[in-house]
């Protein structure tokens, strides 16, 4: 899903303000298209909910990426 710009949700500054790295971002994009693979909207929306939730400190970012394993 890294492919292109987000439509609806700028997820991606947050993910710059979170410091994220782009693999980390690649990962997170990995579960939400995984739930959302036909919904471009709740896809971003999602994304940027995640973030701002890792960033707030109310998230691991490990727990996300390992809840798919």
């Amino acid at each position: 899903m890294g492919q292109s710009l987000p439509a609806h949700f700028d997820y991606l500054g947050a993910a710059r303000e979170c410091r994220l790295t782009p693999d980390q971002v690649a990962g997170l994009e990995a579960v939400e298209q995984h739930e959302f693979p036909d919904d471009r909207m709740m896809f971003e929306l999602h994304m940027l909910r995640v973030i701002e939730q890792i960033r707030a400190g109310r998230l691991k970012l490990e727990d996300v990426l390992s809840a798919t394993r």
